[in-house]
């Protein structure tokens, strides 16, 4: 699926490969080593918070970087990033169905903002909320394969205190940033996707990140004081744990997946 879990952007060239920071007007190069630090004392100087998510992320990168900003923000909203799409659903007479859908991740990361939220909040109302002066610090979490954001867009988020953004590929967004972090492409993931079935699948990296170049999960468990390196079923198991709709994830997942919809029904009828 092509326009799910084509490859080739994550070997583009002009990936943003080197944090910065803006500082005095000008971007200066920053160790990832300093950024933890950092990035909290400026989000806890800074207000209300919100992060976008993208429907790129796992379901461990949107549920950590979720809980690490209301550690610090009770109220910090989260939106759903915007979901690319291409035409309309294909359906086939044996039953296959090619989504116009392209993104791996929706359902995963949209239960997530829900669980949070109490209900869904997109990218349009987020953007609403942000010129409505109710947004101070925003944490934009990418992993587009393109420039999604033009400049028209990326205008609106002129009024933030502090935004910080994380994505493959600069944009107008990025280049309003006050961070700059680089993110890890799909197959630079360790985690989970849900499917438009409620199917979830874990997985490891396929190939490493470029240097310079982290997952949200990783930088999330640091921000967190998470024991250890990033693990990727500790992350799924602290999320099945609060999140219903994850419970069947709580065990190790086989390889073909767990149907999470068949397991909530099951709890309903019991």
């Amino acid at each position: 699926d092509e326009g799910r879990y084509g490859f080739h952007h994550i070997h583009a060239e002009g990936r943003e490969t080197q944090p910065r920071l803006l500082d005095e007007g000008e971007y200066k190069p920053i160790e990832w080593s300093r950024l933890p630090e950092l990035l909290d004392l400026r989000l806890r100087q800074t207000g209300r918070l919100a992060a976008v998510l993208s429907p790129h992320l796992t379901v461990e990168d949107a549920y950590l970087l979720a809980k690490y900003l209301r550690s610090i923000d009770d109220n910090a909203v989260l939106a759903l990033g915007p979901i690319p799409t291409d035409g309309e659903d294909e359906r086939f007479k044996n039953g296959f169905t090619i989504r116009a859908e392209k993104c791996p991740n929706r359902r995963g990361v949209e239960k997530v903002v829900q669980h949070f939220m109490q209900g869904a909040v997109d990218f349009d109302n987020l953007l609403t909320k942000i010129e409505d002066g109710h947004i101070d610090g925003l944490w934009v979490a990418g992993g587009y394969k393109t420039n999604w954001v033009e400049t028209e867009t990326a205008s609106r988020f002129d009024g933030l205190k502090l935004l910080i953004v994380q994505d493959l590929f600069a944009s107008p967004l990025w280049d309003r940033a006050d961070f700059h972090l680089p993110a890890a492409a799909f197959a630079e993931r360790e985690g989970s996707f849900v499917n438009i079935d409620d199917r979830l699948q874990s997985f490891t990296w396929a190939v490493r990140a470029p240097a310079g170049a982290t997952q949200e999960a990783r930088l999330a468990w640091r921000l967190l004081n998470e024991a250890g390196m990033y693990n990727g079923r500790r992350a799924l198991s602290q999320l099945a744990a609060d999140i219903a709709y994850f419970s069947a994830a709580s065990e190790i997942v086989p390889n073909t997946g767990i149907d999470l919809k068949t397991n909530l029904l099951a709890e309903a009828g019991a």
